[in-house]
């Protein structure tokens, strides 16, 4: 509340580590302590002095108030001054920003309970369609000096203490919590089933809200994310002498359907890379050996239905597999059906488990920020396709009718997962986020029905789990419900003149459609046999998203054009 000042009124002081300006917006973000202002300041402020420079409150202020929005003039110019509970990192950095390495930065990270930390920093772009957006997804390291002679691990908030972090810039995300609010959940729902042997492991990532300033420059909201890797998961250490250790492989592209369980080929030890996946551990520097992976795929394609359902609780925790197959259905996470998706090992001769991450296309939104609204089908892969026949006693299908009725109960209702998405709304909401992120980005308009649309997407969506569950192991209709996977194949990706569609799932004269990163239909057409040709020469250089629709049938693939 903005309120007209008393005549004793003072000048604000505020401390030269606990706010940013950028002169360009006329903007000013401080993430001091308004109840020790307003303690000290008591009886009002009709002035504020920053950067050794004096802005007038118009009008006067008695109390200050985290999200409010007050009027400062400076030489006749308006200034636009907020007080934000969040924490601000500021980032100075004189080389441009690029994607292949990292460059050096200043950074000073503030808390609003007066913590400082000051360090060198290793900035660089990072993602994959997050690179043609105008706000930039980081990935910044701490270091020791300028010239990154060793890192430093720092501790940050709550979170992990480490040198390498992640700056989630959640630009296609319409509320901007769709990354937090998932994340959140995963830890909840799931703990690794080693966790008695490795108390710090972690079953995915944490993340808090921070807000940036790059270069004097205000960014807005990001969000602030561990790794996902060998020291989040805590899993086993290589060993060239014992061979025990853990192994982790990152789902970074559907390629021919090998991360889905789909396709089956040929990997080379001598790369790092296969068919969509990349290895993240062992490292590098380490022993490659993509062997046993090959076994576990190999198992799910091609052996009979007894062996199957007999062993393949060795191969891949079903806990988990339960409790990813709920997680991705009930947020619909379209696009982490393989890809964007961990594999995980914790020790050799352990089984698989699946860790999440890049969760913007959830909760009712694609990864453009489009609204899905109410889809009616479940997500599944080769793997689920599979599982979901095990109906037998201990099977799958029983573990998961187990599982949900459990979770029923407490953690996912109807209320509790509105209660969360509503939490994180309201905490950007009382913090005044919202405003901001319309000041710095154009393109950004906060919408109160997005958080409508929202929760009652998700309350369909749970109401469409119960009926699903509830059938998955017999003939009747709720049985539909779920909807196969249709394995398409497109190459070259990145194509130049011309993409190829393998859609043999699809029948000829199926109608295709190519959208742009806004959703927009840049071109469409209809598939042929088999193998459909589509001449791109003429779209412009950029992501898209290749949509394949036939009945009820559908399914979309990112691609990009050179």
């Amino acid at each position: 509340m903005v309120l007209t000042c008393c005549a004793q009124a003072q000048t604000l002081e505020l401390g030269e580590n606990f706010y940013g300006i950028d002169h360009e917006l006329r903007l000013v973000v401080c993430n001091q302590d308004v109840e020790l202002l307003n303690y000290l300041y008591q009886e009002g402020a009709s002035s504020i002095e920053l950067e050794d420079e004096i802005y007038v409150f118009t009008p006067a202020v008695e109390q200050l108030e985290a999200g409010t929005e007050y009027v400062l003039l400076k030489n006749e110019m308006e200034y636009k001054l907020y007080f934000t509970g969040l924490p601000l990192f500021f980032i100075d950095m004189e080389s441009p920003l690029v994607n292949y390495e990292s460059r050096h930065a200043k950074g000073k990270f503030a808390t609003s309970d007066g913590n400082i930390l000051n360090s060198d920093l290793g900035l660089k772009i990072r993602g994959g369609f997050s690179q043609t957006l105008p706000k930039k997804s980081l990935r910044v390291e701490f270091w020791m000096d300028e010239v990154a002679t060793q890192t430093r691990n720092v501790k940050l908030l709550d979170l992990r203490k480490d040198d390498d972090w992640i700056l989630l810039p959640m630009y296609n995300e319409p509320l901007r919590l769709r990354n937090a609010t998932a994340h959140m959940l995963w830890q909840d729902l799931h703990i690794p089933y080693y966790l008695e042997s490795s108390p710090k492991a972690e079953s995915g990532t944490r993340s808090r809200y921070i807000e940036v300033f790059l270069n004097s420059e205000y960014r807005g909201v990001y969000l602030l994310t561990e790794r996902v890797d060998r020291k989040q998961l805590q899993l086993g250490a290589f060993s060239d002498s014992t061979g025990v250790q853990g192994e982790l492989y990152k789902g970074f592209d559907y390629a021919s359907g090998l991360v889905t369980f789909d396709f089956l080929g040929f990997f080379n030890n001598k790369k790092r890379t296969w068919d969509g996946y990349e290895m993240k551990y062992p490292k590098g520097d380490m022993k490659t050996n993509w062997s046993r992976l090959f076994d576990l795929k190999a198992f799910v394609l091609q052996s009979p239905d007894s062996t199957f359902g007999e062993n393949i609780d060795m191969l891949f925790h079903l806990g988990n597999a339960v409790d990813y197959f709920i997680y991705i259905n009930l947020i619909y996470a379209q696009d982490n059906v393989g890809k964007n998706a961990f594999v995980a090992r914790y020790q050799t001769d352990d089984p698989y488990f699946y860790v999440p991450w890049d969760l913007d296309g959830i909760l009712g939104n694609d990864w453009m920020g489009q609204r899905w609204g109410e889809v009616s089908h479940l997500l599944s892969n080769g793997l689920y396709d599979r599982l979901l026949e095990n109906c037998y006693s201990s099977g799958f299908g029983e573990l998961l009718k187990t599982r949900w009725t459990e979770l029923r109960a407490s953690l996912i209702t109807p209320e509790t997962m509105t209660a969360r998405i509503v939490e994180n709304h309201n905490l950007l909401s009382s913090n005044g986020v919202y405003d901001r992120e319309e000041i710095a980005w154009a393109d950004f308009k906060y919408k109160a029905d997005d958080l409508n649309y929202t929760t009652n997407w998700i309350a369909h969506r749970v109401k469409l789990m119960d009926e699903f569950v509830l059938h998955c192991c017999d003939d009747s209709s709720g049985s539909s419900i779920r909807q196969p996977h249709f394995p398409i194949d497109i190459y070259p990706n990145p194509a130049y003149y011309q993409l190829a569609v393998r859609h043999t799932s699809f029948d000829v004269g199926s109608q295709y459609s190519i959208r742009d990163s806004f959703g927009r239909i840049a071109q469409s057409g209809f598939l042929g046999i088999h193998t459909t040709f589509i001449d791109v020469s003429s779209l412009a250089v950029g992501f898209y998203l290749l949509e394949l629709k036939d009945g009820q049938k559908m399914v979309r693939k990112k691609w990009v054009k050179n």
